[in-house]
């Protein structure tokens, strides 16, 4: 006979998860809250690889700029460990995504040369092969830790892009890496259409906000990651020709609206007049961004009073100025509210008991004329 739980006679399982005879059909244990599935133990070397990179992993995400973002930190951490692995020439050659590294190849020896010159080229052909080994074998050991510190979703997605299956089996790590950042930077697959990978990259980054609880250190290396995004995708962010009128005007230059041309502005002068333009735009763009604090706020006052009032423009001009500009601000900020000292305190405590008490009560929080006890 069967038993009530719907499992058979050797306390099998039922096929809807009956447990033993008595289980009543589920799985779920008193008092236990629900079902809990068995927990994945993680061998040792998963552990051990998983401490290396700092639980960090190329990924796939749902937008451009948090692909970006994760792709930088593990990349830094990914650099992190191969400096600590192998020697600086590996570094460098991740560092600068190319494997032909100046090894110092020496010379060899023309014209008449004795048996001391052989000897010492010898010598120094054989300490480049071993650099040269030591390379391969470095990029080789790369190989191992940049494959383990990609998820299956981004190995599926890296697919699509040609030549990478030949570059796993050849272990190629510097091209894998090049594929990666294409991927991870400026979306160079067939996943999404063109145009709109460049929409979604230009609006996430001009609506870029520092969160509540974002640093500034945390925000500027995001907006970083953002706008290199959009260089990548040579997007038109700053390239306003009401810009370079500001800038023309600044330089006593003037500029021709019929003809959309600068008047006595070499075309030398004009290139560098748009790098000011556009890193003044970024300057600006991330001062806006910035999560509005009390002390924030008290900044763009005091940028604004000082323009109106003193016509003094204090406004930064570059990205890295207006990181400093909000770090130092956001400094003061921190040691205003931490309040008074020891001393302070102390002294606001003999202040307080200093306080004129009242005659018929004895307390010194109203003054004898005021006082309404009734019994004394």
């Amino acid at each position: 006979m069967g038993s009530e739980s719907g499992g058979d006679a050797n306390n099998k399982p039922a096929p809807d998860g009956g447990g033993k005879h008595g289980g009543g059909g589920s799985n779920r244990r008193q008092g236990s809250g629900g079902y809990r599935p068995p927990s994945i133990i993680k061998g040792k070397e998963e552990l051990a690889f998983h401490k290396l990179m700092n639980g960090l992993v190329f990924d796939v995400c749902a937008t451009q700029g948090k692909l970006a973002e994760q792709y930088h930190k593990t990349f830094e951490q990914y650099k992190h460990v191969i400096g600590h692995e192998y020697n600086a020439t590996v570094l460098r050659a991740i560092e600068e995504l190319d494997a032909a590294q100046d090894l110092g190849k020496p010379p060899k020896p023309t014209g008449n040369y004795d048996e001391f010159d052989k000897i010492e080229y010898a010598k120094d052909y054989a300490d480049y092969k071993a650099r040269e080994r030591n390379l391969r074998e470095g990029l080789e050991g790369a190989f191992n830790i940049l494959a383990g510190s990609m998820t299956i979703g981004m190995k599926t997605q890296l697919k699509d892009t040609q030549g990478f299956e030949h570059a796993m089996k050849k272990n190629d790590t510097i091209a894998v890496l090049k594929m990666l950042k294409g991927v991870c930077i400026t979306r160079k697959t067939t996943v999404e259409e063109p145009i709109l990978a460049i929409y979604k990259a230009k609006k996430e980054f001009q609506n870029i906000r520092q969160q509540k609880h974002e640093t500034t250190t945390d925000y500027y290396e995001r907006y970083k990651t953002l706008r290199e995004v959009v260089t990548q995708y040579k997007c038109d962010i700053a390239g306003d020709t009401g810009i370079m009128h500001v800038i023309c005007k600044e330089r006593n230059r003037t500029y021709d609206h019929d003809l959309d041309t600068y008047v006595g502005v070499s075309q030398q002068e004009e290139a560098l007049y748009q790098v000011e333009a556009n890193e003044r735009y970024y300057a600006i763009h991330m001062l806006m961004g910035a999560h509005r604090t009390g002390t924030i706020k008290n900044l763009l006052e005091h940028l604004h009073n000082s323009y109106l009032l003193q016509k003094l423009n204090l406004y930064p001009k570059t990205a890295h100025e207006c990181f400093t500009l909000l770090q130092h601000w956001q400094d003061r900020g921190e040691e205003q509210n931490r309040g008074p000292t020891k001393s302070g305190v102390a002294f606001a405590n003999d202040g307080s008991e200093s306080k004129e008490k009242c005659g018929r009560c004895g307390r010194d929080n109203h003054p004898e004329s005021k006082c309404i006890a009734k019994r004394h």
